[in-house]
């Protein structure tokens, strides 16, 4: 591996109280073989472990790779990814957070490969392999390779990148955020239709990073009255940014949300229906396809939740 003044590839790495992860992540970066420079930006967000002090000595021992910002304060995952994507200087930009890691060490070599080689695409992908806290398996993102081009209009249908956020690789020159990006309410996603615009993407077909699922992620954390509110919230932005497309003229597929018969026994089918209108009157453009559906079945659970509630709550 090699380093040089400007480097080819930028690594932005955002980790708080992840003492257990960090050295591993760090590391695998660190043993990628390549032949082309890189350099880590690691945003350190003021954390309670001692993952502070592990960034440190992998900074002190690797100074020509690695730049470390250590905050004074918690500052925030979104915040502290815009503050540390903007000290990236590479031609490319990787992600690895400090809870995951790479396990393949050519996976720089061949997404620069493939990238270098396909000006058409803005992006590409490996796939990954999902884990516990604990180490322990629980899928493979994607579960195989049948897909390999993805278009904008490919992630409006359907979130079909999953956990995929430690395998990207992108041209930085493709990227185009402004500082409204730190409110948005998932960051990946909004990242990876930001730069498929224009382009294309492409997952390369091997699996080359570990994407690890905690209890205590941002979702995971969420009851299902704030899921709801977070899906709202995906909306709203879908809506605000990319309504005016005049080549979003996606299939509504609100009308097509499925509920389960168990569902259906709690619900009479004018509630259905109302919400259904409602989702419809509230996102005219047709291009919130999965998001509709997925917020329809969540409307419908918490609806069928909160009367069983009730219905317990006021039995004598």
């Amino acid at each position: 591996m090699t380093n040089i003044q400007v480097p080819k590839v930028s690594i932005c790495m955002i980790t708080y109280n992840h003492a257990n992860y960090i050295s591993q992540a760090i590391e695998s970066i660190l043993t990628q073989v390549c032949d082309f420079s890189i350099e880590l930006i690691i945003g350190e967000d003021h954390s309670t472990d001692e993952t502070g002090t592990i960034c440190s000595y992998y900074q002190e021992k690797f100074p020509d790779i690695i730049q470390l910002t250590k905050n004074n304060r918690n500052i925030g995952m979104m915040a502290n990814f815009m503050q540390t994507i903007r000290k990236c200087e590479g031609e490319y930009i990787a992600f690895c957070e400090g809870d995951d890691c790479w396990i393949d060490k050519y996976k720089l070599q061949k997404q620069i490969d493939f990238l270098d080689k396909n000006e058409d695409y803005s992006i590409c992908f490996c796939g990954t392999k999902v884990v516990n806290s604990e180490n322990k398996f629980i899928r493979y993102s994607p579960a195989n390779f049948s897909l390999k081009k993805i278009t904008f209009y490919d992630l409006l249908e359907s979130n079909i990148l999953g956990a995929n956020s430690c395998s990207a690789l992108f041209r930085y020159k493709s990227l185009n955020i402004s500082d409204s990006f730190i409110n948005y309410p998932v960051a990946d996603y909004f990242l990876w239709l930001n730069l498929l615009e224009h382009n294309n993407g492409y997952i390369l077909p091997f699996y080359g990073a570990i994407y690890r699922s905690h209890g205590t992620g941002v979702w995971s954390k969420l009851n299902r009255k704030d899921s709801l509110q977070r899906q709202f919230e995906i909306l709203n932005h879908l809506k605000d940014t990319y309504s005016n497309r005049k080549d979003a003229e996606i299939p509504l597929g609100i009308q097509e949300a499925k509920l389960s018969l168990k569902e259906k026994q709690f619900l009479n089918i004018l509630q259905i229906q109302d919400l259904i209108k409602f989702v419809y009157k509230f996102y005219k453009s047709p291009i919130y396809i999965w998001h509709s559906r997925f917020l329809i079945k969540e409307m419908c659970i918490f609806i069928i939740k909160e009367k069983l509630r009730k219905t317990k709550n006021t039995k004598p």
